[in-house]
């Protein structure tokens, strides 16, 4: 009896080692195996953004392809959103620039609003400026018309002068911003 209870204990001994060797390390999906310095050693790394494993013990991590990035628990591949590109494997999403737009998901760049336009706030649609603000080229945003110039309509990309030849004006209308007096210089 007492040779089958060490019989027991050895054959538990091995098993439970075994299953808890170092070099046995069970890594779960969306990690890798990352080897250790001394043999029988590793250690479990998360995959980084852009990266993902859908297997258990993955020796690496695989990139997304471009237009999408990993998902949370980096298991899988997720399209970028409307708004966003991923313009290389495994780099990731990035959101739109001022002035840029992505409508669709799964996008590699971001279009750009013309000349009198900028992005909406999430980069999915372009919108023209509002009156008084202007937008010089692509891949802007609006910006206000400088001092002595107007922008009497949206989507402008360009400002005109002040009206009666004034130095300030209303940036919208061009109109006088306070009542101006002339003043002028008696006969002598």
């Amino acid at each position: 009896m007492m040779w089958k209870q060490i019989g027991l204990y050895v054959a538990l001994s091995f098993l439970l080692k075994r299953s808890f060797a170092s070099d046995e390390v069970a890594c779960p999906k969306g990690t890798f195996l990352s080897p250790g310095e001394g043999s029988g050693t590793g250690l479990c790394v998360e995959c980084q953004i852009g990266e993902f494993s859908w297997r258990l013990n993955s020796k690496k991590c695989d990139h997304c392809p471009a237009g999408s990035t990993s998902n949370e628990e980096h298991t899988t591949c997720v399209p970028c959103n409307p708004g966003s590109y991923g313009d290389q494997d495994g780099g990731g999403c990035k959101r739109c620039l001022e002035g840029e737009i992505t409508n669709t998901a799964r996008k590699v760049q971001c279009d750009v609003c013309m000349a009198g336009k900028t992005s909406n706030k999430k980069n999915t649609k372009c919108v023209d400026c509002p009156a008084g603000r202007l937008s010089y080229s692509k891949n802007e945003g609006c910006f206000d018309c400088d001092t002595g110039k107007y922008a009497s309509s949206k989507g402008s990309d360009r400002c005109e002068d002040c009206l009666h030849g004034l130095f300030e004006c209303d940036s919208k209308t061009g109109e006088p911003l306070v009542e101006t007096v002339q003043v002028g210089v008696e006969g002598v």
